[in-house]
């Protein structure tokens, strides 16, 4: 048996002080969120062949928000501006476990989740939400260094109490409205992953993934007796292919002893309904193609592991109803040293984002919906950010 707790106090509070003409527009905002969660595991295993595992799980969610916005000096009203919010969730889940011999294994697991909304916002709040989750694995492993594995499943996100309150995106100074009829996104996932390990302790896998998506979650337009705003909504149904590699090889074989790079590249393509064309786009925000490389070496003698990380992101657009938000590609470069002087103390310093981070940033705002509309402002923008050190000491005294 095992059991975890968990308690989470988040405080935010921002400002967002936008001076473009002819509307300038400040948004002040605070949110208070608390998370509670007690999880059970029971696993009993009769044989080595077949597990039996239960799990139960209780939450407690709660947000509080308050959220006020002027025009021109006057005071907006913002629908979900001021929300008081509880989430109590449970679920309960059983997972079996079959290995008939080494080369094969299934894992056939049914979680079944319930969960109740409740609170203030402009009206009062009740919903209710059940989903029942089911989800099958296959390994199939021919031989001790290569492996078949099949996935299906069907994944719900949790509620995110940001989708129900109103906010702002600080990029563009675009106020958006809270949601309180928000459904969390429910997607099928499949996918196929074809492992091969080499060298002792290298390895290189291939994943082919295909998620189809329900009750989308993107930015859509909502009418109000002042005007269109945005906000976050269901838009509807989509799919997502994705096509991942990823590589970990050992360098002894080039001097390195301890040394070890991986790499991992996702290439992903996504189609969803515009809510405001009807025309296919992809997903707002996603990247096509996204890399990383890290590198390690440990040296035990030194008591020292050194290495660097790499990062890049393919270029991504953001679609609001008002204009699109367009993020250039960019890239990463940390340096890391850890330093282990005994087993009780533990010393890493890092410099993040080196030579330094930059961003290009361009922003299209209309005078009303996007496409419907002549351009209000075309915003381009180069940002960046110097490089960061970072020093962690830690003591173990256990």
């Amino acid at each position: 048996m095992e059991t975890l707790a968990l308690e989470r106090l988040t405080h935010f509070t921002g400002r967002n002080d936008l001076d473009r003409q002819p509307d300038p527009s400040v948004l002040d905002q605070r949110l208070d969120e608390a998370e509670s969660v007690l999880r059970t595991t029971v696993r009993y295993t009769p044989t080595d062949k077949f597990t039996v595992e239960g799990a139960a799980e209780g939450a407690l969610n709660t947000a509080e928000t308050r959220s006020v916005e002027s025009l021109n000096g006057a005071p907006i009203v913002l629908p979900e501006s001021n929300v008081n919010l509880k989430e109590d969730r449970g679920d309960a889940s059983v997972t079996v476990s079959w290995k008939p011999n080494p080369q094969f294994s299934l894992d056939a697991a049914v979680k079944v989740e319930h969960s109740t909304l409740a609170g203030q916002a402009d009206a009062p709040v009740a919903r209710q939400f059940d989903y029942a989750k089911p989800r099958v694995v296959f390994v199939w492993s021919p031989d001790k260094d290569s492996q078949l594995r099949l996935h299906l499943e069907r994944e719900t996100s949790q509620i995110d109490f940001s989708y129900f309150v109103a906010g702002s995106n600080f990029a563009s100074g675009q106020i958006s409205a809270g949601n309180t009829q928000y459904r969390p996104p429910q997607d099928w996932l499949g996918e196929a992953v074809i492992e091969r390990h080499f060298w002792s302790t290298g390895d290189l896998s291939l994943t082919l993934r295909r998620k189809q998506l329900i009750d989308q979650t993107d930015i859509g337009a909502l009418n109000l007796p002042t005007g269109l705003i945005s906000y976050w909504a269901n838009i509807g149904d989509g799919f997502e292919n994705d096509i991942v590699a990823n590589l970990q090889i050992p360098l002894s074989r080039i001097g390195l002893d301890g040394g070890t790079l991986k790499g991992l590249v996702t290439w992903s393509q996504t189609q969803v309904t515009d809510p405001l064309t009807g025309l296919h786009r992809p997903i707002s925000g996603k990247s096509p193609f996204v890399g990383e490389l890290h590198f390690a070496e440990d040296l035990p003698s030194l008591q020292l592991n050194v290495g660097f990380d790499a990062f890049y992101n393919d270029a991504s657009v953001l679609y609001q109803p008002f204009g699109n938000q367009g993020l250039g590609a960019w890239g990463r470069f940390n340096l890391f040293a850890e330093y282990r002087p005994s087993s009780e103390w533990n010393v890493r310093g890092e410099f993040d984002a080196l030579p330094g981070a930059r961003v290009h940033l361009t922003t299209d705002a209309f005078t009303g919906l996007r496409g419907l509309s002549p351009l209000l402002y075309h915003d381009d923008e180069n940002l960046s950010a110097g490089p960061t050190f970072l020093l962690r000491v830690r003591r173990s005294f256990f």
